[in-house]
């Protein structure tokens, strides 16, 4: 994405804020956002290198000097910190997963915690139940498959 983000700077003189924009979500913020809900409870190093790519988009965008602070551009610009967007996206693929409006994998991966005696908590709908196993669940039959593949291939 380095690369990326100096070619955009190269010929950022030439553009307008709207097509700089247009030229930064499409290479950068689409590459961020992907899979992105992967990262939830990933260690701050991760996170801190990502947001830094994120601010790096940002000055480009607004023609931000380096040192400058950030944090109003990027409110300007609506764009909450990555841990932040983060947490957003896994919210709402769970909302949907449990509204039934998800993908058919996560909504059958994805209940609701009913406790086996009365609890004060028990009508909030905050608790979900994960499977042991879920990545087991997740990507057992991918890996399988992968090994059948390389086995078949190779020999």
């Amino acid at each position: 994405m380095l690369n990326t983000d100096k070619n955009i700077s190269k010929i950022r003189q030439y553009l307008t804020i709207d097509a700089t924009k247009s030229l930064v979500n499409s290479t950068i913020t689409s590459r961020l956002d992907y899979c992105n809900g992967l990262l939830y409870g990933a260690n701050q190093y991760v996170i801190n290198r990502l947001q830094v790519v994120r601010n790096t988009a940002a000055r480009l965008i607004t023609k931000t000097p380096k040192h400058a602070h950030i944090t109003l551009v990027l409110k300007q610009l609506h764009r909450p910190p990555f841990n932040m967007r983060v947490k957003y996206k896994v919210s709402v693929h769970l909302y949907k997963a449990l509204n039934g409006q998800g993908p058919e994998y996560l909504n059958n991966l994805s209940t609701l915690y009913s406790p086996r005696r009365q609890l004060r908590s028990a009508d909030d709908h905050t608790l979900l139940v994960a499977p042991r196993n879920l990545w087991r669940k997740m990507f057992h039959d991918r890996r399988t498959k992968t090994v059948e593949y390389l086995a078949k291939n190779i020999a």
